[in-house]
Protein backbone atom coordinates (compact mmCIF):
# COMPACT_ATOMS: atom_id res chain seq x y z
CA UNK A 1 0.00 0.00 0.00
CA UNK A 2 1.28 3.79 -1.07
CA UNK A 3 2.02 5.62 2.22
CA UNK A 4 -0.16 8.41 1.84
CA UNK A 5 2.00 10.88 3.66
CA UNK A 6 4.55 10.54 0.65
CA UNK A 7 2.25 11.91 -1.68
CA UNK A 8 1.58 15.27 0.06
CA UNK A 9 -2.21 13.83 1.38
CA UNK A 10 -1.83 15.27 4.59
CA UNK A 11 -0.44 18.69 6.21
CA UNK A 12 2.85 17.60 7.76
CA UNK A 13 1.76 20.01 10.70
CA UNK A 14 -1.93 19.58 11.65
CA UNK A 15 -1.86 16.18 10.08
CA UNK A 16 -5.20 16.83 8.11
CA UNK A 17 -6.40 15.83 4.81
CA UNK A 18 -5.40 18.44 2.34
CA UNK A 19 -7.86 17.58 -0.73
CA UNK A 20 -10.78 15.35 -0.83
CA UNK A 21 -10.39 11.53 -0.96
CA UNK A 22 -9.59 9.77 -4.13
CA UNK A 23 -10.16 6.15 -4.82
CA UNK A 24 -7.50 5.47 -7.01
CA UNK A 25 -5.01 7.09 -4.98
CA UNK A 26 -6.39 4.93 -1.48
CA UNK A 27 -6.52 1.69 -3.81
CA UNK A 28 -4.58 2.17 -6.75
CA UNK A 29 -3.24 -1.46 -7.19
CA UNK A 30 -7.15 -2.38 -7.66
CA UNK A 31 -7.97 -1.13 -10.52
CA UNK A 32 -6.90 -3.53 -13.17
CA UNK A 33 -8.47 -6.48 -10.89
CA UNK A 34 -11.60 -4.91 -10.98
CA UNK A 35 -14.69 -4.12 -13.14
CA UNK A 36 -18.26 -2.09 -12.52
CA UNK A 37 -21.29 -3.41 -11.78
CA UNK A 38 -24.48 -1.10 -11.91
CA UNK A 39 -26.83 -1.42 -9.03
CA UNK A 40 -30.07 -1.17 -10.09
CA UNK A 41 -31.81 1.36 -11.58
CA UNK A 42 -31.26 5.82 -10.75
CA UNK A 43 -31.49 6.39 -6.89
CA UNK A 44 -31.27 9.07 -4.44
CA UNK A 45 -27.96 8.89 -2.54
CA UNK A 46 -27.50 10.96 0.95
CA UNK A 47 -25.29 13.72 -0.01
CA UNK A 48 -23.29 13.08 3.20
CA UNK A 49 -22.45 9.82 2.00
CA UNK A 50 -20.47 10.97 -0.78
CA UNK A 51 -17.27 10.88 0.88
CA UNK A 52 -14.81 11.42 -2.40
CA UNK A 53 -13.98 11.49 -6.23
CA UNK A 54 -12.00 9.13 -8.53
CA UNK A 55 -9.01 10.17 -10.35
CA UNK A 56 -10.41 13.97 -9.26
CA UNK A 57 -9.99 14.26 -5.34
CA UNK A 58 -6.99 16.63 -5.62
CA UNK A 59 -9.20 19.14 -7.53
CA UNK A 60 -11.78 19.83 -3.86
CA UNK A 61 -10.47 20.52 -0.97
CA UNK A 62 -12.22 18.38 2.17
CA UNK A 63 -14.84 20.35 2.22
CA UNK A 64 -15.86 19.66 -1.50
CA UNK A 65 -15.30 23.51 -2.47
CA UNK A 66 -12.84 23.35 -5.51
CA UNK A 67 -9.41 24.74 -5.39
CA UNK A 68 -9.58 26.10 -8.67
CA UNK A 69 -13.31 28.04 -8.25
CA UNK A 70 -13.85 31.05 -9.49
CA UNK A 71 -16.77 34.11 -8.73
CA UNK A 72 -19.42 32.21 -11.13
CA UNK A 73 -19.48 29.48 -8.43
CA UNK A 74 -20.68 31.47 -5.65
CA UNK A 75 -23.18 33.62 -8.29
CA UNK A 76 -24.60 30.75 -9.53
CA UNK A 77 -25.04 29.41 -5.90
CA UNK A 78 -26.72 32.53 -4.60
CA UNK A 79 -28.83 32.66 -7.82
CA UNK A 80 -30.20 28.60 -6.81
CA UNK A 81 -30.86 29.94 -3.48
CA UNK A 82 -33.06 33.04 -4.33
CA UNK A 83 -35.05 31.06 -6.93
CA UNK A 84 -35.08 28.54 -4.85
CA UNK A 85 -33.93 25.86 -7.42
CA UNK A 86 -34.16 22.78 -5.94
CA UNK A 87 -31.45 20.05 -7.68
CA UNK A 88 -33.51 17.05 -6.29
CA UNK A 89 -36.29 17.83 -7.97
CA UNK A 90 -35.07 18.77 -10.55
CA UNK A 91 -34.47 16.80 -14.26
CA UNK A 92 -31.06 17.10 -14.27
CA UNK A 93 -28.90 14.07 -15.30
CA UNK A 94 -27.74 11.67 -12.53
CA UNK A 95 -23.86 11.90 -11.06
CA UNK A 96 -22.17 8.40 -11.18
CA UNK A 97 -20.80 6.99 -7.71
CA UNK A 98 -18.89 3.81 -7.09
CA UNK A 99 -20.08 2.44 -3.88
CA UNK A 100 -16.51 1.32 -2.05
CA UNK A 101 -17.03 0.28 1.66
CA UNK A 102 -20.84 1.72 2.76
CA UNK A 103 -18.99 5.41 1.03
CA UNK A 104 -19.51 6.45 -2.40
CA UNK A 105 -16.71 8.40 -4.44
CA UNK A 106 -17.71 10.29 -7.70
CA UNK A 107 -16.78 9.33 -10.78
CA UNK A 108 -16.30 11.61 -14.35
CA UNK A 109 -18.27 15.12 -13.59
CA UNK A 110 -20.36 15.60 -10.63
CA UNK A 111 -18.28 17.02 -8.54
CA UNK A 112 -19.64 20.75 -9.01
CA UNK A 113 -23.19 19.17 -8.17
CA UNK A 114 -21.95 17.66 -4.71
CA UNK A 115 -19.91 20.85 -3.84
CA UNK A 116 -23.20 22.59 -4.78
CA UNK A 117 -25.77 20.60 -2.84
CA UNK A 118 -23.26 20.78 0.32
CA UNK A 119 -23.33 23.89 0.08
CA UNK A 120 -27.28 24.50 -0.49
CA UNK A 121 -28.00 22.15 2.76
CA UNK A 122 -29.47 19.53 0.21
CA UNK A 123 -30.04 16.29 1.67
CA UNK A 124 -30.24 13.82 -1.53
CA UNK A 125 -29.20 13.78 -5.30
CA UNK A 126 -29.86 11.22 -8.21
CA UNK A 127 -26.89 8.95 -8.91
CA UNK A 128 -26.58 5.63 -11.07
CA UNK A 129 -24.84 3.82 -8.31
CA UNK A 130 -21.67 1.11 -9.29
CA UNK A 131 -19.97 -1.55 -7.06
CA UNK A 132 -16.45 -2.77 -7.49
CA UNK A 133 -16.79 -6.06 -8.20
CA UNK A 134 -13.05 -8.84 -8.86
CA UNK A 135 -12.69 -9.45 -12.56
CA UNK A 136 -12.77 -13.25 -13.21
Amino acid sequence: MIDLAERETFCQFCGRRKHLRDLEEETPQWWEHVTWLKVGDRQKVRVDSIVGSIAHGADFRPDWTPFNGDERDSEVLSSMKERGFDPEESCASPITLVSYRGEYFVEGDGHRRVSAARTLGLTYLEAEVYQLRPKV
